[in-house]
């Protein structure tokens, strides 16, 4: 059995583990407030469907999150597939901002479960963020 998961493991598409990879890293980077170290993982001609580019994005990301000396970011792949030359990633996931020892939770849960839709490109080869989309659905 330990054979057969490592042979899949290994055929696995090496642009799904990079994009794997650049996910963790932005989640990583945002828990600790670098939010310079996400922006490199996003194209120039970034924009998402709040009409934010690339250039207002650290600003959005600093007013919503440095209130909160740490953060906690849990989130799973609900959908990952290919669109012509690019990526789409759907993202399931809950922010949660925590004060001393109560937490705030931000984004996600059951009242308020998000999605986050992440296209990549590859851009001078290297995969980049160049579009997302934000889902809200109030209520079960």
């Amino acid at each position: 059995m330990m054979a057969f998961l490592f042979v899949i493991s290994c055929h696995r598409d090496p642009d799904e583990r990079l994009i794997k990879a650049i996910l963790e890293q932005i989640r990583q980077s945002t828990e600790q407030k670098d939010f310079d170290a996400c922006l490199t993982f996003v194209s120039e001609d970034y924009q998402d469907n709040l009409d934010l580019r690339k250039h207002q994005l650290k600003e959005r990301l600093e007013r919503a999150f440095l209130g909160y000396p740490r953060l906690e970011i849990h989130h799973g792949i609900s959908k990952f597939e290919k669109q012509g030359s690019g990526i789409r990633v759907v993202l399931k996931f809950k922010i949660t901002g925590v004060q001393g020892d109560r937490k705030e939770r931000l984004f996600g849960g059951a009242l308020l479960a998000k999605s986050l839709t992440v296209d990549f490109e590859k851009r001078e080869g290297e995969w980049k963020v160049v579009n997302s989309t934000i889902e809200i659905r109030r209520g079960f």
